[in-house]
């Protein structure tokens, strides 16, 4: 196994390196964060992706867990399988400008998709932050 590139957990597609975490809280580059209906989502923070998402609606900062960022849900461009959050800065001066948070069920280290490994795509996880 690869640790330096992140896939997507249902279809294998490459999203990440591992070297382009980022540090976005004070428990380092992952943290745990629940919606506004509840759900908790264990996410790792990205300071860029390598391709492989896509967007869904416009950048929205009500209930960001970022202040001073608004967020816009990602799924994987292959087989849509929700992976997170695109976060942009709509504060001056912020940094960084852009960020993506990646829910860490959501992803694997292998081109194959893990036994028994459910990434997503349930109701659950279509709810915004």
């Amino acid at each position: 196994q690869e640790l330096g590139r992140l896939r997507c957990g249902e279809c294998g597609e490459v999203l990440v390196d591992a070297r382009d975490a980022l540090r976005m809280t004070d428990e380092g580059i992952g943290s745990t964060f629940v919606n506004a209906h509840g759900h908790v989502h264990d996410m790792a923070t990205f300071k860029r992706v390598r391709g492989g998402l896509s967007y869904q609606g416009h950048p929205e900062t009500e209930h960001s867990w970022f202040p001073g960022y608004a967020w816009t849900i990602c799924n994987c461009s292959t087989c849509y399988t929700h992976l997170g959050w695109r976060f942009s800065a709509v504060v001056e001066g912020l940094l960084p400008r852009v960020f993506w948070g990646i829910r860490r069920s959501a992803l694997c280290t292998r081109a194959d998709r893990p036994e028994g490994h459910d990434a997503g795509g349930s109701e659950e996880y279509m709810h915004p932050p």
